[in-house]
C-alpha cells in the first residue's frame, strides 16, 4: 500500500535539531567545496555564453523578450543574468555562477524535500550527501551556464513546496509550488514532464485532505493555473508569433525527434535507461552499452530498482509520479542522450533517484539497527558502512580522474577564457581582431566566449578574415589585440610586427594552433605591393566617382575565349577624404546584344586589404578584377561596367552623366 501524505491535521515538523543542522551544513559545505574546482573551465565552454550575450542585450534595455534566445524557453533566466550585469558583472562566466550558487542550493532543497516526504531525518541527509557528491550534477548542473541547467533547482523546489503543500494542507504553499512550477517550464519545456507528475500526484492525494480536499479537485486545477500563469510570456509569444517556440524546436534535430518509430522509441528506451543510470551513478565517460555500466553502476541500479519499489510501497509514491511521464514520453520525443551531447534533460531525475536510495537504505540501516545485539547484526552494519564509503569515495574519484584526463588532454575551456579575458583586464582602448570563426572552429568556445567577454567589458571586437584584419590596420594604424589561427598570425605579421603575449594560457593555445597578440602601433604597417607611386601611361577611360575617387583607367584586355579567365587591371586614386564606410568595387561583364550579366567580381575595394578608408591622396591603388568566362557564352562582343557600392545599403557611388553610375570600358571581345 502506497501511504497517503494526507493527515486530518496539517503536520508542523521541526526540521533542523541539534542532532541534524551540524550535518546538513557539513553536506552542504562538501557540495560548495568539490564544485569550486574548475567550476569556469570544465567542461568547456560552448553556446551556453550565448545566452550571456543575450541577457547583455537585456540589461542595456536594447530587447523586453517575452523568451530566450531560444523560444522553447522563457525569459526567467536571462533576466537574473541581466539583472548581474545590469549590477557590474563583467565576467563570460556570469552565467555559471548563477547554475553554480542553484546547483549548490539544490542539496539543502533535496534535504528539505526528502524529510517533508520522509518525515525521517536519516534518509533526507542521505540522499543530501547523494546530491552534493554527484559527478554528473556538479559538472552540469553547477559547471554549465543556461537557463535549461535550473531545472534539478527548480523542480527540487517544485517537488518541496508541492509537497508541503499536502502535508500541511496549505494553500500558501500550492501557491509556491506553482510559480516553482512554471519557472521549471520557462527553463525548459521537458520541466513540463515532471510538473505533470507531479500535478497527478497531488490530484490524488488532495482528495480527503481536509482543506484542499473540501472543494476538490478545484486546488489541484489552481495549481494547474498557476503554472500556466507563470509560463505565460512563452504562451503569449507563440500567440503573437505564429507559434515560434515550434519553429524553434524544429531547427534541433538533435533534441527533437522529427519522425518516431517503434524502432528508434524502443532504443531511445534503452538509451534514457542506460543514461539514468549512468547519472544517478556518475559515469562520466565510455559508451553507451551496457559495459559503461558494470562495477559499482551495478550497485546503483540495484539501489534505483529496489528504492523506487521500496518508497512507492512504503513511504510515498511521488517520486514514481515524477519518473513516469518521463519514462513514457521522453523515449518518443527525443533522442537526447549518451555521452557525445550533455544529457542536460534528465538531470532533474538525479534529486528524485537520491531521494528513492536513500529512503531504502534508511530503512535498511533501521532494521539493522533493531536487530540484537550479535555477529549478524555487526555484519550488516558493516556492509551497510562499506556502502557508505563506496558513495562518498567513488563519487570524488570519478570526478578527480576526469578532472586529470581533460587537462591532459588541452580539452579544458581555461586558455580561451583567459586569453578572452587579458584583452578587457589589459585594455587602454585598443580594439580585439578575432579570426573568422571558421577559422577557429577546432577551438571549443569560439565565437561564444570571447565575444561575451568583449560585449561585457566593453570593447570593441570583430570577427574578420586575415585580409580584413589588415584592412582595418590601415584604416586605423593604431595598438590593437589579435585572437588568431596560427594561418591568419602569419598572414597579419607580414604587414605588422605582432607581439606574442607570454602567459600561461597562450602556451596551451599554441598546442590548438591559435594565440593571443598585440600590435603596439608604433611603425604603421607596410604598404601593400599594389600602392603605386604613379600610373602606367595608355590607359583606357577615366571616370570620377561620388567626387571623392577617381578612376585612371584600366589595362587594355586580351581577347579571351569562353572557359578562361578575364583578368582586369585597373587603377584608382582618393581625390578628397570620404565618409568610413565598407566600400565594394565590382567590375560586371555584360553582353552587348542582350544585355545580359555574364559573369561579375565584387570585392572590397583595394583587394580586400587596403580599403578606400586608408587610401593617401598621393597614391595609385591598382585593382585587379577575375572575371571567368563561362563556357557557354557565345561569341562576340561584350563591355565591362566598373562601379562602386556601399556595403551593407547597397547604394553607388554617383558617376555624373551615367544613369547607372558605372564606368564603361573599352569593348570586351569573347573570340
Amino acid at each position: 500500500m502506497v501511504s497517503s501524505q494526507a493527515d486530518p491535521e496539517p503536520v508542523r515538523m521541526k526540521y533542523l535539531t541539534a542532532r541534524t543542522w551540524p550535518w546538513l551544513l557539513l553536506i552542504t559545505l562538501a557540495a560548495v567545496l568539490i564544485r569550486l574546482p574548475y567550476w569556469d573551465v570544465i567542461p568547456a565552454a560552448f553556446d551556453e555564453v550565448e545566452q550571456t550575450s543575450f541577457a547583455y542585450q537585456i540589461a542595456n534595455g536594447q530587447i523586453r523578450p517575452l523568451t530566450g534566445n531560444d523560444a522553447y524557453a522563457g525569459p526567467f533566466y536571462f533576466y537574473i543574468v541581466a539583472g548581474l550585469i545590469k549590477a557590474g558583472a563583467t565576467d563570460p562566466m556570469v552565467g555559471r555562477l548563477v547554475i553554480l550558487v542553484a546547483g549548490i542550493l539544490t542539496v539543502p532543497l533535496t534535504w528539505a524535500w526528502v524529510q517533508t516526504l520522509g518525515r525521517n531525518r536519516l534518509p533526507a541527509l542521505i540522499a543530501a550527501l547523494l546530491v552534493a557528491l554527484n559527478p554528473d550534477l556538479i559538472l552540469v548542473n553547477s559547471h554549465i551556464g543556461g537557463t535549461t541547467l535550473l531545472l534539478p533547482f527548480l523542480t527540487t523546489l517544485f517537488l518541496l513546496c508541492l509537497t508541503l503543500a499536502v502535508t500541511r494542507d496549505s494553500t500558501g504553499w500550492l501557491l509556491l509550488a506553482g510559480i516553482a512550477g512554471g519557472l521549471a517550464v520557462q527553463s525548459n519545456l521537458i520541466g513540463g514532464l515532471a510538473i505533470a507528475g507531479g500535478l497527478l500526484w497531488f490530484l490524488w492525494q488532495t482528495r480527503h485532505v481536509p482543506r484542499l480536499g473540501k472543494r476538490w479537485p478545484l486546488w489541484p486545477i489552481l495549481l494547474g493555473m498557476v503554472v500556466l500563469a507563470v509560463f505565460s510570456p512563452v504562451i503569449i509569444y507563440n500567440l503573437t508569433a505564429d507559434f515560434g517556440s515550434v519553429g524553434a524546436l524544429e531547427t534541433k534535430p538533435y533534441i527533437w525527434e522529427h519522425h518516431p518509430t517503434i524502432a528508434t522509441t524502443l532504443n531511445n528506451i534503452q538509451r534514457f535507461s542506460t543514461q539514468l543510470v549512468r547519472q544517478t551513478s556518475g559515469v562520466l565517460t565510455g559508451d553507451e552499452g551496457f559495459g559503461a555500466l558494470l562495477g559499482v553502476p551495478l550497485l546503483y541500479l540495484a539501489l534505483m530498482v529496489a528504492g523506487l519499489v521500496h518508497t512507492t510501497r512504503r513511504v510515498s509514491a511521488l517520486p514514481l509520479f515524477i519518473l513516469m511521464p518521463f519514462a513514457l514520453v521522453m523515449p518518443v520525443i527525443s533522442s537526447h542522450y549518451g555521452f557525445s551531447g550533455i544529457g542536460r534533460f534528465t538531470t532533474l531525475l538525479i534529486p528524485v533517484w537520491a531521494a528513492t536510495i536513500a529512503f531504502l537504505l534508511a530503512a535498511m540501516g533501521q532494521h539493522v539497527s533493531r536487530m540484537p545485539t550479535s555477529t549478524r547484526r555487526y555484519g550488516y552494519s558493516g556492509v551497510l558502512a562499506l556502502l557508505g564509503l563506496i558513495f562518498v569515495i567513488y563519487p570524488v574519484a570519478v570526478l578527480s580522474r576526469y578532472y586529470a584526463q581533460v587537462n591532459a588532454s588541452q580539452k579544458s575551456g581555461r586558455a580561451i577564457l583567459e586569453l578572452s579575458r587579458y584583452p578587457v583586464t589589459n585594455n587602454h582602448g585598443e580594439p580585439v581582431y578575432i579570426s573568422a570563426i571558421e577559422e577557429l572552429s577546432n577551438v571549443r568556445g569560439i565565437p561564444y566566449v570571447p565575444h561575451a567577454a568583449f560585449l561585457l567589458g566593453d570593447v570593441y571586437h570583430e570577427f574578420l578574415s586575415p585580409e580584413e584584419i589588415i584592412g582595418r590596420l590601415y584604416e586605423n594604424p593604431g595598438p590593437a589585440f589579435f585572437l588568431l589561427s596560427d594561418r591568419d598570425a602569419a598572414i597579419v605579421g607580414t604587414v605588422v610586427p605582432l607581439e606574442w603575449i607570454p602567459v600561461p594560457a597562450n602556451e596551451e593555445a599554441r598546442l590548438r594552433g591559435y594565440g593571443l597578440y598585440r600590435f603596439t602601433g608604433e611603425q604603421p604597417p607596410a604598404k601593400p605591393d599594389f600602392v603605386l607611386d604613379v600610373a602606367p601611361s595608355g590607359l583606357g577611360p577615366t571616370a570620377l566617382f561620388s567626387e571623392s575617387v577617381r578612376l585612371l583607367g584600366c589595362d587594355a584586355p586580351s581577347p579571351v575565349a569562353p572557359g578562361e579567365t578575364l583578368m582586369l587591371g585597373c587603377y584608382w586614386q582618393a581625390v578628397e577624404e570620404i565618409p568610413p564606410n565598407r566600400y565594394i568595387g565590382f567590375a560586371h561583364l555584360v553582353a552587348v546584344d542582350s544585355g545580359q550579366l555574364v559573369t561579375q567580381d565584387d570585392h572590397i575595394l583595394g583587394q580586400e586589404r587596403y580599403p578606400l578608408n586608408a587610401w593617401q591622396p598621393d597614391e595609385i591603388i591598382r585593382e585587379t578584377y577575375v572575371l571567368p568566362i563561362p563556357v557557354d557564352a557565345a561569341p562576340g562582343e561584350y563591355r565591362v561596367a566598373l562601379g562602386i557600392y556601399t556595403w551593407p545599403d547597397l547604394n553607388r557611388l554617383a558617376v555624373p552623366g551615367n544613369a547607372d553610375n558605372v564606368a564603361v570600358l573599352e569593348p570586351i571581345y569573347v573570340k
